[in-house]
């Protein structure tokens, strides 16, 4: 026997509200029988696929500023082209680095950026933003406006600090000579520049030759 008008109104309102859930029970079954461990859609791969996500991200023309340690110092840096690596590490292609002078500081032909600032470039690097170290690498060369000029292959700074680390050998042409070493360290705020191996080769003053 047919159903009456009002049984059948009753019978859509119950599948208007199964159907939604049904649909869901579905989904679900589908998800869990493509993938039966559940770990690889929310456990603790969650987290790494979601950065691999991120990774790749491409920026142009990028721009940093900043406080160069506490003494007044600025750095202002550039490159030509900038991609996400992992978290906030940024590898960076032909890079320009530009540093302030100190508000006070002693002269000096051979300290490079005494108190006249420096500048910087090279061929690529990696940039942590947050803990503002960049490693430079490639052809890194560096010079102040006394005409000293430090080149070296790769060179890890602290932006924050204001400190230099050359891993490998370096040579600094200045006014007053040359010196080539095997490594340095460099407080660039107190001025202290630590050389290792160093030999250092004594540049004729102008008039004294005979």
């Amino acid at each position: 026997m047919a159903d009456n008008p009002e049984t059948h109104s009753r019978r859509v309102a119950r599948l208007r509200k199964i159907l939604p859930a049904l649909a869901l029970v579905a989904c679900l079954a589908l998800v869990f029988g493509a993938a039966p461990d559940i770990g690889q859609i929310l456990g603790q791969r969650g987290a790494s696929e979601v950065r691999n996500a991120l990774r790749g991200l491409a920026i142009s023309d990028p721009i940093f500023e900043g406080n160069l340690s506490d003494d007044g110092r600025t750095y202002r840096m550039t490159a030509k082209s900038g991609v996400q690596t992992s978290g906030e590490r940024i590898q960076l292609e032909a890079i320009s680095l530009t540093v302030s002078p100190a508000a006070k500081a002693p002269g000096s032909s051979l300290i490079l950026g005494a108190d006249k600032g420096f500048t910087l470039d090279a061929d690529k690097g990696e940039l942590d933003v947050a803990q503002q170290v960049v490693q430079f690498q490639g052809s890194v060369k560096m010079s102040d406006s006394y005409g000293s000029r430090l080149t070296t292959q790769t060179l890890n700074t602290d932006l924050a600090k204001g400190l230099l680390h050359a891993p490998q050998s370096i040579t600094l042409q200045a006014p007053s000579g040359t010196l080539q070493a095997e490594a340095l360290r460099a407080d660039t705020k107190t001025l202290v520049y630590v050389f290792d191996k160093a030999r250092f080769h004594i540049a004729p003053q102008e008039g004294n030759v005979q």
